[in-house]
């Protein structure tokens, strides 16, 4: 929960932001925080499966908790901060992606966020890899969560499958056959 609350912080920052590249950057604070607590974000434990660390099992808690945590927050940014139309805007991007785009922007995101959560991953790398996917409108299961929590439920949810599934798919090929120890 606590993880995808600080997902959702970024979210906020994002949205407050005087501009696009500095929305980017300081969205990264939200995955340097799930860091900083050691908290469980979805995407930061897809690459635990292949090493072992992880099972199917632990992954689905760790999402329900994800979209908890992106819930409360996205509640307290509607009423308490007043962000619902901003909020409403960025859900009416996410959901005019074709659906193949929205796939392939989803892989993009899960292999950055697999290199930016590894545990040999130098903070620099963690915050590259944030602006990168923020910057590049790649697609993030937990933090488009904050938004399609905006848009009917028949349009959010099979929006939200196919990106934690392209998360997913992304999330596990950097380390598919690799020896984590290896710096290449």
């Amino acid at each position: 929960i606590r993880a995808g609350a600080f997902i959702a912080l970024g979210c906020i920052i994002y949205l407050l932001a005087l501009s696009a590249i500095l929305g980017a950057l300081l969205f990264s604070l939200g995955l340097l925080s799930v860091g900083l607590t050691q908290s469980y974000l979805y995407t930061g434990q897809v690459h635990q499966l292949i090493e072992g660390d992880r099972k199917w099992s632990d992954m689905l808690w760790i999402w329900i908790g994800n979209i908890t945590g992106i819930w409360l927050m996205s509640l307290l940014a509607e009423y308490g901060l007043h962000m619902g139309d901003a909020m409403q805007a960025v859900a009416q991007t996410k959901v005019a992606i074709p659906w193949i785009e929205l796939f392939c922007r989803s892989i993009l995101c899960g292999g950055l966020m697999t290199m930016a959560t590894r545990k040999s991953s130098p903070k620099y790398v963690t915050i590259g890899c944030v602006f990168a996917f923020v910057l590049c409108g790649f697609n993030h299961c937990i933090a488009d969560a904050f938004y399609l929590m905006q848009v009917p439920v028949w349009e959010g949810v099979p929006r939200l499958l196919l990106i934690t599934l392209g998360n997913t798919i992304g999330g596990l090929l950097p380390v598919w056959k690799t020896n984590p120890t290896s710096r290449w």
